[in-house]
């Protein structure tokens, strides 16, 4: 049986309260508002300002003035708009500059009048703690060793079997070395003597080094633009450690001009994508990992996922999202679980027999593949594809938000002839499409079956075990038999190079 049951009560209901987070970082200020209580949240708000409370730091000891000002009259705009979201816990969290700022706990007390609540001044090693459970949130897997590169300062932290270990900091962040150094090639000194008193880098031999922060995720949206790479999502875009080098390389030493000269590149981002750039470069040559993974989720996340009930924060993160995804778009949810089951034996081949992220993406995938049914039927594919490679999917690298919008193409086109879906052939290897060909078929020939709603799979079986592909439909269905339901199941038996047949049980 499938793992596809309902998810907790809490998560369900979809009843809770949206939640706040305000983060007051050394470069910039954001509010991200989410929704409350689930394992995969959506964020209904995100607005970030570059306020740099953290510039000249290094040489005055104190936050800017005119950006403390800057600041204020920015958390008084968020203290309203929340009130306005229905926003009943808003979580205040400033770091490094604050931390370190001879008039940080000055600044505090101002920012609590201007937000109306706490302002939390995380450590070094919470902030750390923070971003690490971001990556977890979005990534349960990883292991290896999560950099967040902030204005102020960088952390690191251990991730393993789904636990952040103890984290470190070091005073590299882009602001502060921009502040200590005219260019990057003069800040190479202090990077790694901050490296040479930390013993995490290390940690990171052979392992995935999992990058959070803003500069860094400009870098690697300067990458996909050079690569012309079809996907323009950071979370989980991998590089080798040699791509990874390459792009920094050239990255720390381009002008200002040149950068600002990228459309992928903010203005607000040209000052400190050459120092990040440093940062990333020695951080790779000093811990030597074995991959490079760019993740979208960080501290904010982090403090999301830190308030989950353990009921909720268990569920699968890519089967909880598939899941509201088709809550919101499919015609029925329990038709999607139901077919998860239905399609067990698909792959039961020895030469097909899943793996367990393939049992995942399938059961993903049967609960997505009825999400574009709104949309005139020529452009149910492009529709299709457009709602799985952008929507809030958790927990899934490319290759595989690749497949499922593939799976969900083909159940509604034969040939690959969109554009779209040319380009995500090229995420994928040559059995992975013909995997979501036969799944997105199989989708197609249940959705003949039952008007793509719930009750009728369970009383029917889809057996791939043998030499022939077989729906069995009972005797008091057996009007269903016929039309399209014969047509789709002999598509699908042709991709499986089989003979397909209809079985009436008593």
């Amino acid at each position: 049986m499938s793992v596809l049951a309902e998810p907790h009560a809490e998560a369900q209901a979809g009843a809770s309260a949206p939640v706040g987070v305000v983060d007051i970082g050394s470069n910039s200020v954001r509010l991200v508002v989410f929704e409350g209580g689930c394992r995969a949240p959506l964020s209904y708000y995100n607005e970030k300002a570059i306020c740099a409370l953290g510039r000249d730091i290094s040489t005055t000891g104190r936050l800017d003035g005119q950006s403390v000002g800057e600041t204020l009259t920015l958390l008084r705009r968020f203290r309203i708009l929340a009130d306005q979201m229905g926003v009943r816990e808003l979580h205040a969290v400033a770091t490094a500059a604050v931390r370190e700022a001879s008039n940080g706990r000055e600044f505090v007390r101002a920012a609590e009048q201007a937000i109306g609540g706490r302002v939390q001044i995380l450590s070094g090693s919470e902030e750390a703690r923070l971003a690490a459970l971001g990556v977890l949130s979005g990534m349960p897997r990883a292991d290896g060793v999560v950099g967040d590169l902030g204005g102020g300062s960088l952390e690191l932290v251990d991730v393993a079997n789904g636990c952040a270990g103890e984290g470190e900091t070091a005073p590299i962040g882009t602001l502060r070395l921009s502040d200590r150094a005219a260019r990057p090639s003069e800040a190479r000194a202090l990077v790694d003597e901050a490296f040479a008193a930390m013993t995490l880098p290390e940690r990171a031999r052979g392992r995935t080094l999992y990058l959070v922060g803003g500069t860094w995720r400009a870098i690697a949206r300067i990458d996909m633009d050079q690569r012309d790479y079809p996907l323009h999502i950071i979370d989980h875009y991998s590089l080798s450690p040699g791509d990874a080098l390459r792009i920094v390389q050239v990255m720390r030493n381009l002008s200002p001009a040149s950068l600002r000269a990228m459309p992928s590149v903010s203005a607000a981002r040209v000052a400190t994508i050459p120092y990040g750039a440093l940062v990333l470069e020695r951080l790779i040559a000093v811990g030597e990992p074995g991959r490079v993974v760019f993740s979208a989720h960080g501290l904010r996340e982090g403090i999301v996922y830190s308030m989950l009930s353990p009921a909720v924060a268990a569920e699968d993160p890519l089967l909880a999202s598939a899941r509201a995804i088709a809550r919101h778009d499919a015609r029925s949810i329990e038709h999607g679980s139901e077919l998860a089951d239905w399609t067990e034996t698909l792959f039961a081949g020895a030469a097909d027999a899943e793996t367990e992220r393939e049992r995942r993406l399938r059961e993903a995938a049967c609960l997505l593949g009825d999400i574009a049914w709104r949309a005139h039927p020529d452009y149910r594919g492009r529709r299709s594809i457009d709602t799985v490679v952008y929507g809030n999917l958790a927990d899934v690298d490319h290759a595989g938000r690749a497949f499922l919008a593939l799976a969900s193409y083909f159940c509604h086109a034969n040939r690959v002839r969109d554009p779209a879906a040319q380009a995500l052939v090229r995420l994928i290897d040559e059995p992975a499409v013909r995997r979501a060909r036969v799944l997105g078929s199989a989708i197609r020939l249940a959705q003949a079956l039952t008007g793509a709603m719930e009750g009728i799979l369970p009383r029917c079986t889809l057996d791939c075990s043998g030499s022939d592909v077989v729906v069995t439909i009972p005797a008091d269905l057996a009007d269903l038999a016929g039309g399209a339901l014969d047509r789709r199941l002999a598509s699908l038996a042709r991709l499986m190079e089989r003979e397909g047949r209809v079985e009436i049980t008593s």
